[in-house]
């Protein structure tokens, strides 16, 4: 049978693991949404290099109306697949995030229905029925 300073040493490093998780899974996405948004910028400013030249290459308004719609749709995917992968990115961190939550809450729970009996079982009745 643990003693209260062994149980409350076993709690501690329990909820020091499951911290030192959380923090790693929330710099893990922070760092993936980062990394997602450097490189977006990376080939935006390529793409605006692009388009800029292009846009310098037209001379009258047929010539500009040609070059800028497939720049607006090439603009429009690359923000939808931007938006899409960081929704995802943020969806494995906040499953993973749950995971961890409901192992503590499982495990937190399980000591809450042990506790009341193994108190019970320490209690002398109340009346006896001899």
């Amino acid at each position: 049978m643990f003693s209260f300073p062994e149980r409350s040493i076993s709690a501690e490093r329990v909820g020091l693991d499951a911290l030192r998780t959380v923090l790693s899974i929330s710099l893990d996405g922070v760092g993936r949404l980062a990394g997602l948004s450097v490189q977006t910028a990376r080939a935006f400013a390529a793409r605006g290099a692009r388009n800029l030249a292009a846009l310098s290459e037209a001379r009258d308004l047929q010539g500009l109306a040609a070059v800028q719609t497939p720049m607006v749709m090439t603009a429009v995917d690359q923000s939808l697949a931007y938006s899409r992968r960081a929704f995802e990115i943020c969806r494995e961190s906040s499953n993973a995030l749950l995971k961890v939550l409901e192992g503590q809450l499982g495990d937190f729970a399980g000591g809450l229905t042990v506790a009341p009996d193994k108190g019970r079982q320490g209690v002398a009745p109340v009346v006896d029925t001899r």
